[in-house]
């Protein structure tokens, strides 16, 4: 008889949204939100502020491959290690008095970032589902959009009412809370570790059973995904990506609140996100459909 109990493996997807509201935003869509505070607090240009934006998304392009490979082996204790030094990198934040602090930091959290953001998560949720994956990281990463609509506004009135330290150490506190919870109590590396199997796991033969397997992974060191063709041409649509999208985006906010003033500008901003969570969603549901995941 077939059970009616809910897969485990979209628990494994609730838990990847949540933890993507408060990771994601942090180190992309509101990072910005910060700057015209932080840049009038420590004297410095919005030039330099933003240099942190790039070192965070650096470290995520050049450990991405390393990172990835640590995940695939023991995914909870590296999520939980990366979510740890993400949330205490960011409260640091509020504690800086110089610039070259704050790109420190940066480099840190750019770290925590890659360990506990799109990437973990899609590693994650590859493992647990065959059929239906499109899907399900559609949803998991819709999360990126709905953390944006919701931290946009409220952080900017955080900042108004008890300033941008405090901001940052309470966004990490509650980051922290948040992913240690999860990862602790929710996530499961692999669906083998609670007795089940994938999702469509056993409607494939065994030649697909070991496809997804390698593919499930990350077979490749980084010296090998170096002399990859895919993983290069990945390095470069990251590239391209960051110049089409990210480079707009670390503006957008400060600029936005020039304009519109504060609480505006975090209203537009959250639009902008919600936009986003469409695109996830419908691409999600074309690669089920086309089988391209």
């Amino acid at each position: 008889m077939k059970s009616n109990k809910i897969f485990y493996g979209w628990k494994i997807v609730i838990g990847a949204v949540l933890v993507l509201v408060v990771t994601g935003p942090a180190g992309v869509a509101i990072a910005n939100i910060y700057q015209n505070s932080v840049t009038d607090a420590l004297n410095i240009s919005s030039s330099q502020f933003s240099i942190s934006n790039t070192l965070i998304l650096s470290i995520s392009v050049l450990l991405s491959s390393w990172v990835s490979g640590l995940l695939a082996k023991n995914f909870k204790k590296v999520f939980l290690i990366g979510s740890l030094i993400y949330g205490l990198a960011y409260m640091a934040f509020g504690l800086v008095t110089n610039v070259w602090m704050f790109y420190l930091l940066s480099i840190v959290v750019g770290f925590g970032f890659l360990t506990s953001s799109a990437m973990a998560m899609s590693i994650l949720i590859s493992t647990w589902f065959v059929e239906k994956r499109g899907l399900a990281l559609s949803i998991a990463l819709a999360g990126l959009g709905v953390g944006g609509i919701i931290w946009s506004p409220i952080v900017t009135s955080l900042i108004n009412a008890i300033g941008w330290r405090a901001t940052y150490m309470t966004y990490g506190a509650i980051m922290l809370i948040i992913t240690l919870g999860i990862g602790q109590f929710i996530f499961v590396a692999k669906p083998e570790d609670k007795g089940l199997e994938a999702l469509g796991a056993d409607n494939l033969n065994n030649h697909h059973d070991h496809d997804v397997e390698l593919n499930a992974r990350v077979p490749f060191t980084m010296q090998e995904s170096l002399r990859k063709p895919f993983f290069i041409l990945l390095l470069l649509g990251a590239v391209f990506v960051g110049l089409a999208n990210n480079g707009g985006l670390d503006q957008f906010p400060p600029f936005m609140q020039s304009l519109h003033g504060a609480q505006q500008g975090a209203a537009i901003i959250s639009i902008y996100s919600a936009v986003g969570i469409l695109g996830k969603l419908s691409m999600g549901v074309i690669a089920d459909k086309l089988a391209l995941l």
